[in-house]
Formats: structure tokens, C-alpha cells, sequence
């Protein structure tokens, strides 16, 4: 099927939906930020499954953060990579987030016992990494799936509300994403 013309002019304006499947290196390395924080310094350790939801949920906080940036971006005109630059960026962000991660799981019972430490509390002998790390990637891939879902119909509920020719599509983006609010009374 070939390009319909709105779809030529959208790509051309930079306005070309994006692969709602595709995860972004940039916004992965900031939610290995995240979920590396959710595994240090607590006084309450938490059953291995529920510290595993807790750390998805901040991956996946963290991930849509980054998202934010990378959509703020060209908005903010700043210069953007060509896309062997994008792809070597990608990958080593990527690499980043799982280091990050792994490094997170290595040492998090140690951060633990440092706290517990300092308060005179007995230490803990693991995390439990095994149970934590499948946990952790289960409800962030759900959150995530659902986050990409939500997005890819604010972006198709914006063009159909925008008036074709007068309107930017990330205007009609955010008219969507407004009208989806509760309202206040």
C-alpha cells in the first residue's frame, strides 16, 4: 500500500507517527535510572514479587519521563542526530540501561544492608534478583503497552479532530490528551 499524500506531508514536516512498537534507547536508559533508585535504601524490605512490581512501575515511570524529553526535543529545536548517529546512539543507550540494571541487581542487597546498618537492623541476604528482574520487565512491559496504546490513539484521536490544513498535528495531539482529563466537578 503506498503512501496516502497526508502521509508524505506529515513525513516531510517531521510529524510521521512513530512505530508505536519501538522502544526507545534514550527513554530505556532513564527508566534503568529509575528502576535502579527503586532498589536502594529502604528500611521495610519487601517480599522479592512486590519489590519486582514496585521497580517495574518506576522503570516504566522513568521510561515514559525520557519519552517526554525525546518528544520536547525537536520542539525545543535542538540538533538531532542523522540516522547512523540515531542508531549507534540507540544501541549504546540500550547497553547503558542494562548495565545499569544488571549493576543495580548486583548491588542492591548491599545498599540495603549498609542502610540497615546504620539503624542497627539484622541485614538482609538477598533481593532476590531471580524473581525481582522478570517481575520488574512483566509490569513494565504491560505499563508500557499500555502507555504506547494510549499514545497511539491520542495521535490518531488528534488528526481526526484536527481541521486539515489549519492545525499542527502535535496541537491536535495535545487538544486530545486535554480532552481526556476528568473534569473538575
Amino acid at each position: 500500500m503506498s503512501p496516502t499524500l497526508d502521509d508524505l506531508e506529515d513525513e516531510r514536516r517531521g510529524l510521521a507517527e512513530p512505530r508505536w512498537w519501538r522502544l526507545s534507547g534514550f527513554a530505556l536508559a532513564v527508566g534503568a535510572l529509575f528502576f535502579v533508585a527503586s532498589l536502594t535504601l529502604s528500611l521495610i524490605p519487601r517480599p522479592a514479587a512486590r519489590q519486582g512490581a514496585l521497580s517495574g512501575a518506576s522503570a516504566a515511570l522513568g521510561y515514559a519521563a525520557g519519552a517526554v524529553l525525546l518528544w520536547l526535543w525537536p520542539i525545543m529545536r535542538l540538533p538531532e542526530a542523522d540516522d547512523d548517529d540515531a542508531r549507534r546512539f540507540r544501541t549504546a543507550f540500550v547497553v547503558i540501561a542494562l548495565a545499569l540494571c544488571g549493576r543495580g541487581l548486583w548491588q542492591a542487597a548491599d545498599w540495603q544492608n549498609a542502610t540497615r546498618r546504620s539503624m542497627e537492623l539484622p541485614p538482609v541476604d538477598t533481593i532476590h534478583p531471580l524473581v525481582v528482574a522478570p517481575t520488574a520487565a512483566l509490569v513494565f512491559a504491560l505499563l508500557w503497552l499500555v502507555g504506547s496504546t494510549f499514545t497511539m490513539v491520542v495521535r490518531r484521536a488528534g488528526r481526526a479532530l484536527s481541521p486539515p490544513g489549519w492545525s499542527d498535528a502535535r496541537a491536535a495531539e495535545l487538544k486530545a490528551l486535554w480532552s481526556t482529563r476528568p473534569l473538575p466537578w
